[in-house]
């Protein structure tokens, strides 16, 4: 893969952050991965600086303290508008779909577990996103 991408991982599930990262170091795609096992902690993880602002969020929606939503609410009003979210979910819940599509942040909602496919999907397209092809 050419150019690498800074990842932020944030789910509950210390087994799944573990597995995703490596994916991810394996797939060669990223250049910096975070991950985080609360979704307050990631918030001020954000806040403290836009030069912490990643490229893609890989972000799980049901977590006890802060819901993947609570976390997009508040996401929002920090301003990291290039960010490319992507919602993970164990559960295909209608609901958790139709919401997390009023997000224009919100690219994509997924299944777990990760695969390599779905992960140079995500890649592609945020490549794509940086650098559009120009028709010519």
């Amino acid at each position: 893969m050419g150019e690498k991408l800074n990842f932020v991982i944030i789910d509950d599930d210390s087994i799944f952050n573990f597995l995703s990262e490596r994916l991810l170091t394996k797939s060669e795609v990223a250049n910096n991965i975070t991950a985080f096992s609360n979704a307050k902690e990631a918030l001020s993880y954000f806040a403290e600086s836009k030069e912490n602002s990643p490229d893609i969020i890989l972000l799980d929606i049901r977590m006890p303290e802060m819901t993947g939503f609570e976390f997009l609410d508040e996401f929002t009003r920090l301003n990291h508008l290039s960010t490319n979210i992507y919602m993970l979910s164990s559960s295909l819940d209608e609901k958790d779909r139709v919401k997390a599509n009023t997000y224009t942040s919100v690219k994509g909602f997924l299944s777990k577990p990760l695969n390599k496919e779905i992960v140079n999907e995500i890649y592609t397209s945020r490549i794509n996103q940086i650098n559009p092809v120009s028709e010519s």
